[in-house]
């Protein structure tokens, strides 16, 4: 198969307006990633710069159609094991202004390749630390409604400081992998089933109703003890435990706030369970602070910091279509 997809090559090298090679391309592709999804996914990225040059040679509505369906295709494929591809999968068919992603992937891809790690188990805790208001929540929520589609019997947890915040998780979560209009989910995950949802208690359950659900919400000001559970290679995603300024100055406030993190969450994790925490830093001494500080030298723990401006005083978050924020901002 590696043999006729370099012949293949050959000829789109020759002949770039033959549009059946590129139909050829990508069949022998899925083929090869029945036995070796690795190599297959490494002449899928060859493939899609053949068909990015595609959609400048060819004119005919048909033919730039067809390449436009292979392109959304090239990314379906490895939806369910890279999560670059997932991401960009998932929202084809919004607009591009309307996009959570692809307008902000020059700045967010590391933070991606970093949750693709923590998936393939490279790391066992991701911590990240941005400003406020940058996409962190939400490129976590996709990541979750990911793993969901993966591990669906599975429980993991999301938290943070308030019952607003993980009100606001649960209904995101749930808009993804519902919303199938605008949200490619169900494609890459077709034989999961949404089983059952509870708005009153924040959870998500796929393929059956569980004990421990596979996604429950909850405050870390909320019962947890008894009430949730991370399963072996599921999730506990912490987001901003810390709510604001106010709060991370009182010394009294952030160290109860770590004890119902080590009592309430970080105990409820199962062996292999993964871990990731994100927030906005207001203190060194809040609970990511202190993770960082206790687990510095360990390889398997990542911390990955992106400010609000680089080493020349510029904006780290501007993006596409006049989202993010600006220099001047900061």
């Amino acid at each position: 198969m590696v043999n006729t997809i370099k012949a293949i090559e050959r000829e789109i090298q020759k002949t770039p307006d033959k549009l059946i090679l590129y139909e050829h391309f990508f069949e022998c592709i899925k083929i090869l990633a029945k036995t070796d999804k690795d190599l297959a996914y490494k002449y899928n990225a060859a493939f899609r710069k053949y068909l990015k040059k595609a959609l400048r040679i060819f004119r005919d509505k048909l033919a730039l159609s067809k390449i436009d369906f292979l392109r959304k295709e090239s990314y379906h494929i490895e939806a369910v094991d890279k999560f670059d591809s997932y991401l960009i999968f998932v929202e084809w068919n919004r607009e591009p202004n309307k996009k959570f992603y692809l307008p902000r992937r020059k700045v967010l891809k590391v933070l991606v390749d970093d949750l693709q790690d923590l998936s393939d188990h490279v790391i066992d805790f991701l911590g990240i630390s941005l400003p406020p208001r940058v996409g962190k929540s939400t490129l976590c929520i996709f990541f979750m409604t990911w793993m969901m589609g993966k591990k669906p019997h599975i429980a993991n947890v999301m938290s943070g400081h308030s019952d607003k915040l993980t009100s606001g998780f649960y209904e995101e979560i749930l808009n993804i992998i519902t919303d199938h209009n605008t949200y490619l989910w169900h494609e890459v995950f077709p034989t999961v089933k949404l089983a059952d949802k509870s708005a009153k208690d924040e959870s998500v359950d796929l393929e059956s109703k569980k004990r421990f659900s596979t996604l429950t919400c909850r405050s870390i000001e909320g019962t947890l003890t008894g009430a949730v559970e991370i399963g072996e290679g599921g999730v506990l995603y912490s987001d901003d435990l810390v709510e604001d300024l106010e709060e991370s100055l009182n010394p009294d406030r952030l160290q109860s706030k770590y004890d119902a993190y080590l009592n309430q969450l970080k105990d409820r994790k199962k062996d292999t369970a993964l871990e990731l925490m994100v927030g906005t830093r207001w203190n060194v001494l809040d609970p990511l602070g202190r993770i960082q500080d206790q687990y510095a030298d360990n390889p398997r723990y990542r911390f990955r910091v992106i400010p609000a401006l680089d080493e020349n005083d510029e904006s780290n978050f501007q993006y596409d279509y006049g989202l993010g924020f600006s220099t001047e901002y900061y």
